[in-house]
């Protein structure tokens, strides 16, 4: 399963579309680390583990 994740941060939210097979879910969160959060600890659902999310977010960013 393959995620894509944009974010605008020039603006104060973000709208978050999942599509999964033909099911699609839109959220629309605050661009605020709470928020952030709980968009992470969603992610995290397509991941075998936290570290692995995580892992994978620092690469794509160019971070580690």
């Amino acid at each position: 399963m393959q995620v894509v994740l944009e974010i605008d941060i020039s603006r104060s939210t973000s709208t978050i579309c999942e599509l999964i097979g033909q099911s699609k879910n839109e959220i629309t969160i605050t661009n605020d680390r709470s928020d952030f959060t709980l968009l992470l600890k969603d992610l995290a659902t397509f991941y075998k583990s936290y570290s692995q999310l995580q892992a994978s977010i620092l690469v794509d960013c160019k971070l580690f």
